[in-house]
């Protein structure tokens, strides 16, 4: 649907002179807003050098943009199309910018350059630029009249504009596209830089509105089996464009609406129209604006209704009625499988959250009653009356008990043979993953996503930038978008003319799959290759089981060539003597005998192999990663051998082949953090596609040096001082040191190139295991044994610090951690007056919620907003100032960072060591609260680790030791004292004046 719509001119022109670029945060550069927006969109992507903002742009750069825009369309056009094409602009075989080209041949936005040549690699100028937007803008289906009454004369170098650019500018200069430079000039033959296309297409972007439509509807069902007529109330979004589109039914749980908890339909139906897919989300009858009686609803009433949005979709011309999947949340998800297995000619596809199996004694649905007593209720009254905390109480009818009692949801599930993807939150207590995982093992081409850390609403109500819920929402896009959406198809030839310098030293790996002789002719259906095989009892054909379970047939011949039993000892016939029944077999590995090239999930390469078959590349319906891989055998001169080409699944390489000779995965440092801890362009999607895997050891390569750090999850990873590779909460890749700067050390700063190579496969993962304790922690005030534990506040009382003198603890101002009220109670009961807070300067401070009426706010505190590199100059100097501090105001004391385990625990612990604490004591203070946040046992083989790791090693280094037996020799009190004034920087008589403050 292309949506014509006027744009006013909001600023007079004098003023867009003025404007060369957007506002831009104190200390950004002008384009930052800009970048951002296309490169987190996918409309620009970085060159080998960053995003190079003052990079020169080319013609091919636009299109490509506008392409990516586009979504990447594919040109379906025939033979004599693209023949016209070839003829009519050249210099487009081949290239990086071939689809794009076509895309925009066919458009008509462009008939070439000069002499029909498309000369995709010349610079383009400004006025260029403003009049491909300009022809963009008319095929969107803009209202392009503004510029009928724009006066571009005011610039001062309106009369450069070339005759052909007027009407451009006009346009441009009147919808906000683009603005004067400096001095009111619009520099029309200027050439354009990347920075300037980047703003232009991010005002373009939001010229063009939101990318989709929503309308309200009413849906008339009439009466069906014994349901009464009723009004479905409807929302429908479409995205943007003709279409047709694949459409999905959503169907909400028990007691919400089309909505969904907390607006997870309302959040989730934008981000697939964005993505090409519609969708319609209903009220069920008696929830939301529906006004039947809700005591008529049940699974078949759920079931119509389901269909009759369906085929009203499908009725729309926007809407492509033969793709179309149902998705349901909680009872929605029992719902969505039982309106799949009900109508099979509609439903293609089904996506459940947290998809219930059961409504038996174990929901707590029946306050407190059993089903069967909620059933008997039922029966004599004609309903039972469900009550909730969050809206009104529901009459469930008689129906609703029966039908459920009559239904066994898993055996319905088993007819069904569309893809089926079961999503559900590890941490969801109201239909644990257990239904998810039993949903998939059931269905015939069922898929499992467990989102990590998610409960049942997946946080909605929890996280304030829908974290948790934006994965769980693009999962459901990338399955629909593998089934519903045709990846670019192209030849084996053009794939390798575009990327056939991306080929990569690989070979088998050792892993285990299965194999049997069948004792009669038996048909199965491969899902990752979507093909079917036939085994027959002839003794020479195998079935092979792979790694995710699909099956092909295979030669004895062959199975005894390349593998062996599990054991190691060779494959003989005799092994597979007993018929129908898996045997387990071992890969031989032969590593550097292949090559392989990756093939992203939204290209389909056709390759005709040596031996007769035609393979695809991501075919739809299929699990694939992040894309397939083309292999080939190596040949005698070291080369890809291109006479024997073959597809391996994307969703198996990593595990099969190794990776280790992949080509770096590159980026740029995006963000620092005021930590000194790179936020990398790069992100755990594109480690994953390399088949990097946490416990590996990676290869980062920045600023031109090499080091080699662990992936995992979390800083506490590695021992204090080591480098970490790991995911932020927006899954992007961060490289850090644990409690120290990486950009720094490194000499990384925003901009810096930075790439990764696999240096050793699972290398780190037995330590790994043993460190990785994020999981066992939860913020969660019931999970603890007591508010202090909770908040991580205790008294420091080794050596000689007096009774009742010093404390640490989480913030008690900070929120994030939901610790801080009990941190302040607890401070408060404590008679705490003076405190150096470690964490915040004072503007974030005073600027918490709840600060104003907090207790911590009438104490005397000193904001230090110190980082984690204990060896920093600017550590040293501010907790320099901090002990100055502590000594010159009256106890007790409270010593806190944000969870007052790393800067607080450092900090603590040199103070222990100041007043005579031995190093038990310390390491026995330090490790509580790793005891407290993690439940790590005490004197536990993890504990120990994790002690030896960071306070061991921070003693170490305060007493300048190399080892924990040489640390067991040391005076630490001596140590303490040379530290704070060799390093810290305090005088003699300031030490003392500190170590008074807290022992007398």
């Amino acid at each position: 649907m292309n949506c014509k719509k006027p744009v006013s001119l909001a600023l007079s022109l004098a003023l867009a002179a003025s404007l060369a670029a957007p506002a831009a945060a104190a200390g950004e550069p002008w384009y930052a807003e800009a970048q951002t927006y296309v490169t987190e969109k996918g409309y620009m992507v970085g060159t080998n050098n960053g995003f190079e903002p003052m990079g020169t742009v080319t013609r091919a750069m636009v299109y490509q943009t506008l392409w990516n825009m586009e979504g990447k369309p594919v040109v379906e056009a025939p033979a004599e199309h693209l023949l016209q094409l070839n003829e009519a602009v050249s210099g487009v075989s081949g290239h990086w910018w071939e689809s794009s080209a076509r895309w925009a041949y066919s458009v008509g936005m462009t008939t070439g350059a000069e002499g029909g040549v498309y000369a995709g690699d010349r610079a383009v100028t400004r006025a260029e630029i403003v009049t491909i937007m300009y022809r963009y803008a008319q095929f969107k289906g803009e209202d392009v009249s503004v510029g009928e009454d724009t006066n571009i004369l005011s610039y001062t170098d309106a009369l450069d504009v070339a005759e052909w650019a007027v009407p451009a500018f006009q346009w441009g200069c009147g919808a906000g596209i683009i603005s004067g430079k400096g001095g009111g000039y619009l520099d029309p033959t200027g050439t354009a830089t990347r920075a300037e296309l980047a703003t232009v297409l991010m005002r373009m972007d939001r010229l063009m509105g939101d990318g989709y439509t929503e309308e309200t509807v009413a849906i008339e069902v009439p009466e069906t089996d014994g349901i009464p007529a009723h009004t479905i109330p409807a929302i429908v979004t479409l995205p943007e464009g003709e279409g047709p589109f694949p459409v999905v039914v959503m169907l909400h749980g028990t007691g919400s609406n089309k909505n969904e908890a907390g607006g997870g339909y309302d959040l989730a139906a934008p981000a697939m129209a964005k993505a090409g897919i519609a969708s319609i989300r209903i009220d069920f009858m008696g929830n939301g604006d529906s006004t039947a009686d809700y005591t008529d609803y049940c699974y078949t009433s759920a079931n119509i209704d389901a269909k009759a949005a369906a085929d009203y979709a499908a009725s729309l011309a926007a809407v492509d009625g033969g793709k179309i999947a149902v998705m349901g949340w909680s009872q929605g998800g029992t719902n969505a499988l039982l309106a799949a297995a009900a109508y099979p000619e509609t439903f293609q596809a089904v996506i459940t959250w947290s998809g219930a199996l059961e409504l038996d004694d174990g929901t707590e649905l029946f306050g407190g009653k059993t089903f069967a007593q909620a059933y008997q209720e039922a029966k004599t009254n004609g309903y039972f009356e469900m009550t909730f905390d969050w809206r009104d109480s529901l009459h469930v009818g008689e129906r609703w008990f029966r039908e459920v009692a009559a239904t066994d949801v898993l055996a319905e599930t088993a007819r069904l043979t569309v893809p089926v993807l079961a999503i559900n939150g590890d941490l969801d207590t109201t239909v644990p993953m257990s239904n998810a995982e039993a949903i998939v093992k059931t269905a015939k081409n069922g898929r499992l996503c467990i989102i990590e850390g998610a409960d049942h609403t997946y946080n909605i109500f929890a996280e304030a930038d829908h974290g948790t819920m934006d994965k769980t929402i693009e999962a459901g896009i990338q399955f629909l978008r593998e089934i519903f959406l045709a990846p670019e198809s192209v030849s084996l030839a053009d794939y390798l003319a575009r990327h056939g310098d991306e080929w990569f030293l690989t070979g088998k790996t050792s892993y285990t799959i299965q194999g049997m002789m069948v004792s009669k002719e038996t048909s199965f259906h491969n899902e990752l290759e979507v093909t079917d095989y036939t085994a027959a009892d002839d003794g020479v054909s195998v079935v092979l089981k792979g790694t995710v379970g699909e099956q092909w047939v295979s030669k004895l011949e062959k199975v005894m060539k390349t593998y062996t039993k599990a054991d190691g000892t060779p494959v003989t016939a005799e092994d597979f003597a007993v018929k129908d029944t898996f045997i387990d077999l071992t890969t031989k590995a032969a590593p550097e005998t292949n090559f392989a090239l990756h093939v992203p999930t939204d290209v389909s390469v056709t390759v005709n192999t040596a031996w007769g078959d035609v393979l695809h590349t991501n075919l739809p319906n299929a699990p694939h990663g992040d894309g397939d891989y083309l292999v080939c055998p190596a040949g005698e001169d070291g080369q890809p051998d291109l006479s024997d080409v073959w597809v391996v699944n994307g969703a198996v390489f990593p595990t099969t082949y190794d990776l280790s000779h992949a080509l770096p995965v590159s980026g740029t440092v995006t963000s620092v953090s005021k930590y000194g801890n790179v936020t990398t362009s790069v992100t755990a999607d594109d480690l994953a596609a390399m088949g990097y895997e946490v416990g590996d050891i990676l290869a980062v390569t920045v600023a031109g040096v090499t080091v080699e750090a662990p992936y995992g999850t979390g800083y506490s990873n590695v021992d204090n001082g080591n480098v970490i590779v790991l995911p932020d909460s927006a899954g992007n890749v961060t490289v850090a040191i644990n409690m120290g700067n990486f950009s720094s050390t490194y000499n990384a700063p925003e901009g810096t190139a930075v790439s990764f190579l696999m240096a050793e496969k699972a290398g780190y993962l037995e330590e790994y295991t043993i460190r990785n304790i994020d999981a066992l922690r939860t913020n969660v005030r019931e999970d603890y044994d007591s508010d202090a534990v909770f908040a991580n506040f205790r008294a420091v009382t080794v050596g000689d610090i007096a009774e009742d003198r010093l404390y640490r603890s989480s913030s008690p101002v900070n929120p994030e951690l939901g610790r801080n009220t009990y941190a302040d109670a607890l401070a408060k009961e404590a008679g705490i007056k003076t405190v150096l807070n470690l964490a915040d300067d004072e503007e974030t401070m005073k600027g918490y919620e709840g600060y104003a009426e907090s207790y911590y706010s009438t104490l005397s505190v000193i904001p230090l907003n110190m980082g984690v590199d204990f060896a920093a100059e600017d550590f040293n100097a501010k907790l320099k100032e901090g002990l100055v501090y502590l000594s010159e105001h009256e106890g007790p004391y409270l010593v806190h960072c944000n969870e007052g385990k790393d800067r607080a625990g450092f900090v603590s612990a040199l103070l222990e060591a100041l007043c005579g604490a031995g190093l038990d004591e310390i390491v026995e203070d330090y490790m509580r609260s790793y005891e407290n946040y993690y439940h790590v046992e005490n004197h536990s083989d993890r504990w120990t680790r994790i002690a030896q790791s960071n306070i061991i090693k921070s003693l170490c280094a305060i007493s300048g030791v190399d080892s924990e037996e040489a640390l067991n020799k040391a005076d630490l009190q001596k140590a303490a004292e040379t530290y704070l004034t060799g390093t810290v920087g305090l005088t003699a008589e300031q030490v003392s004046a500190v170590r008074d403050a807290l022992t007398k």
